[in-house]
């Protein structure tokens, strides 16, 4: 946008050494792009391959994630974050099986997830460079996750995937095109209609109680995106809940 941004960015890389940011927030586009220019970007293994190395970039990438989002968790207002990736490892199929304790886990990790993206404004959207590059059948196979986990013994690794966590926060996919610059703008553009609503959640009977949000619009042919779930807890939270469901103004539901 010829240097002059929008919106305060501010630029990160993960690696097999975790998160890093490129500086701090700026409008600055010259800028930005300057400091992009002197980081080094390129492939990195963990392992040639295996199922241990794909646990280790799963791990890897989450708490990458999880850092981004305890960074912007002070700043106010609503944040918008892109993740160009093609996601980590979904970890999951019928060879794959967790110990009760490692679903344990997950689930206390779809739970942080989840109440950390809806109490700090954030909405998630993925990008994936490899666009058409890639398979049809991988690049869809985590939409077999996007339903809300309630339990536990419901969860799978692939409830935690990147495009999972995106659909969830209220963002979009984008899977089908290798033009970035084209569907960062698709992002953007996405984000400037919206409407806040709150309300306050009812207690819970017991931790972490799953409940499922959704938006209708009278108007046919409309459809709005939000958080699609919250985690309520036998004690009243101590912020409402506050969906951020983004007006997308078109019959087939997709962004202009």
């Amino acid at each position: 946008e010829g240097g002059d941004l929008a919106h305060p960015t501010a630029l990160a890389v993960l690696t097999d050494n975790g998160i890093q940011t490129l500086g701090d927030f700026s409008k600055d586009g010259n800028k930005l792009g300057a400091s992009l220019d002197q980081y080094t970007v390129g492939l990195r293994f963990l392992h040639r391959g295996g199922f241990y190395a794909a646990a280790d970039r799963f791990q890897i990438s989450l708490e990458g994630l999880h850092e981004l989002m305890e960074r912007e968790a002070s700043l106010p207002g609503r944040k918008t974050m892109i993740w160009i990736s093609p996601g980590w490892p979904l970890l999951s199929g019928p060879e794959v099986q967790l110990s009760e304790k490692r679903r344990q886990q997950l689930f206390a990790d779809i739970v942080d997830f989840s109440t950390n993206l809806r109490r700090d404004n954030i909405t998630l959207y993925d990008i994936d460079p490899l666009g058409t590059g890639q398979g049809l059948g991988g690049a869809l196979y985590w939409q077999s996750f996007t339903n809300g986990i309630s339990k536990p013994g419901q969860v799978l690794a692939g409830d935690l995937g990147l495009q999972v966590l995106a659909t969830q926060s209220g963002g979009l996919v984008f899977t089908a095109s290798n033009n970035l610059t084209a569907l960062m703008q698709n992002c953007l553009a996405d984000t400037r209609s919206y409407y806040e609503l709150s309300f306050d959640p009812a207690t819970g009977d017991r931790p972490n109680e799953y409940h499922r949000l959704e938006i209708r619009i009278a108007q046919h042919g409309l459809a709005a995106r939000t958080y699609q779930g919250y985690y309520s807890q036998p004690e009243l939270e101590s912020r409402p809940v506050i969906p951020t469901p983004i007006d997308t103004g078109n019959p087939r539901g997709d962004s202009r």
